[in-house]
């Protein structure tokens, strides 16, 4: 995707290059320039991800000795945003400590359940998975304690909408948003933004 892509309301007009290196004036252009439709696009991704192996390394692009440093990473920003408190607050505007310890996270472009693992069961009591690549769930069930895996959704990010009455203390969005149009990752914020319990916050990771 381009460097440059806009956020949710953003204006486009951002300069930005793509992996090949070729240049484009704003994200506008780029999507005008891809060439094939939306489905072609993910269609794209889906074969890329499905000659990944199901381990650490392939999850970060050959680049397992990143994962220590994340996970401090991670682990470090959450505890940063409970020590903050705050929260946009709850029922008659009491306000809520962020990230609630005892609620649910949902990671999306969960992979193998490495971020699953190592960073969401640190700090939340269950997760839900949010990944769209079969084998890749069935390697983080046969990782992660089941007793604490709330929900496995097999679904793309782009279709995924949360099932009715659920609400997340945190909604986990890493390394997978470039994967998205533009559009998308607009619909996505927002379905995720609606199924957020009072304090709970969506967090995006991305390079």
């Amino acid at each position: 995707a381009a460097s440059a892509a806009a956020g949710v309301g953003a204006a486009t007009d951002a300069a930005g290059r793509d992996a090949a290196k070729r240049e484009y004036a704003s994200a506008g252009e780029f999507w005008e320039r891809r060439g094939g439709s939306d489905e072609e696009w993910y269609a794209r991704s889906t074969a890329h991800w499905a000659a990944v192996a199901a381990d650490v390394s392939g999850m970060l692009g050959g680049l397992a000795e990143l994962h220590a440093p994340d996970v401090r990473a991670s682990l470090a920003f959450i505890d940063e945003l409970r020590a903050d408190g705050g929260g946009e607050g709850g029922a008659g505007g009491a306000a809520a400590a962020p990230l609630r310890a005892e609620g649910v996270a949902l990671d999306c472009g969960a992979g193998i359940g490495r971020v699953a693992g190592a960073v969401l069961l640190e700090r939340f009591a269950a997760v839900e998975l949010l990944e769209p690549n079969a084998d890749f769930v069935a390697a983080a069930r046969g990782a992660l304690p089941a007793a604490r895996l709330a929900a496995c959704h097999t679904v793309a990010l782009q279709a995924f909408a949360p099932p009715a009455g659920r609400a997340y203390a945190a909604v986990w969005v890493q390394w997978t948003l470039n994967y998205l149009t533009d559009d998308d990752v607009a619909a996505f914020l927002r379905r995720a933004a609606a199924a957020l319990e009072p304090g709970g916050a969506v967090v995006v990771k991305e390079s």
